[in-house]
């Protein structure tokens, strides 16, 4: 084993440490060891009471382990989905009851509301025509404008065109 220089506080490090915690582990072993050695004897005296509680320990393991995989199957396949559909219903249904309650007193809020609703009316209508007409006859005109540029870089008098704006340009 090659040891560099800069190592040799590490190395020095690790002996003191081992010198330190032999003598420690040495007296947990010799302590540890009679507690088995007597363990020992016990099982090997009640070889049917070992095996009943191994038995009782492996069943409810086993019914532990039932019940963690039956939870995360419910929470995969049903509760999930439904406390998340439960949930928006509440939700939906205590703003419903919170509106209801604040237009039945009436006042400025009745009119607020009723001009909300002219609003929306008119920007439905404002979204159907520039959803419709409006972007229909702009992607028109744009494709006859590339059109009528094609066509005048392919003829002669184009070409000449765009020679003379170019030298204007240059």
């Amino acid at each position: 084993m090659v040891i560099c220089f800069d190592d040799y506080p590490k190395v020095l490090f690790i002996q003191q440490s081992r010198e330190q915690l032999t003598p420690k582990v040495v007296g947990f072993v010799d302590t540890v060891v009679p507690l088995i050695t007597q363990l020992n004897s016990w099982v090997q005296a009640n070889p049917q009471l070992v095996q009943g509680i191994a038995g009782v320990v492996a069943g409810l393991l086993v019914f532990k382990t039932s019940l963690v995989v039956l939870r995360m199957a419910l929470n995969l396949v049903a509760l999930t989905p439904m406390t998340a559909i439960w949930k928006g219903f509440l939700t939906l249904r205590s703003g419903w009851l919170m509106m209801s309650a604040a237009f039945s007193q009436g006042g400025s809020l009745r009119r607020l509301a009723g001009l909300m609703g002219r609003l929306s009316r008119g920007a439905l209508r404002l979204g159907a025509v520039l959803g419709g007409g409006l972007v229909r006859g702009l992607m028109i005109a744009g494709r006859a404008v590339l059109f009528v540029g094609r066509a005048l870089m392919l003829t002669p008098i184009g070409l000449l065109g765009l020679y003379g704006l170019w030298g204007q340009y240059r």
